[in-house]
Order: structure tokens, then sequence, then C-alpha cells
């Protein structure tokens, strides 16, 4: 599994607005042996979003719900 971070500003806001930091990711597709993966995203969090938005897959197996929530607990 990789992740690559994209940042992009997108003027949507009206003028004076606070900006707001998104964070966006899609099929992590996580297993209880995928250490590495949750650590990164884990590792999200420091990026400080304001929104988290999360599409696609979760899970590659039946027993990864209790490490999915661990992965994204801080978020």
């Amino acid at each position: 599994m990789a992740f690559e971070i994209r940042e992009s500003t997108v003027p949507l806001l009206p003028a004076g607005a606070r900006s707001i930091r998104v964070l966006h990711f899609s099929d992590l597709h996580l297993t209880p042996d995928r250490t590495r993966e949750i650590a990164d995203i884990k590792s999200f969090i420091n990026l400080k979003p304001d929104l988290v938005i999360s599409t696609g897959d979760f899970l590659a197996h039946m027993d990864a719900v209790p490490w999915a929530l661990h992965a994204l607990d801080e978020l």
C-alpha cells in the first residue's frame, strides 16, 4: 500500500473566510497485519485537518474492524 500526499488550494470560501484543511483518503483495504499502513494513517493527524473525508473500502479482512478504528481514532 502506498500513500501520496497532494496539496491544492481551492478558492471556494467567501472572501475573508477562514481557510479549512480537508483530508481525503480512499480505499485503505486494511487487514490486521498492515501495521506500517496503520501507522501511516495515524500520522495523518499531523496534517491538522479540519475535516476528514474517507471514500472507498476500509476493510480487506473481517477481523480488521478494530484495527481500522484504531487507525482512525485520532482523526
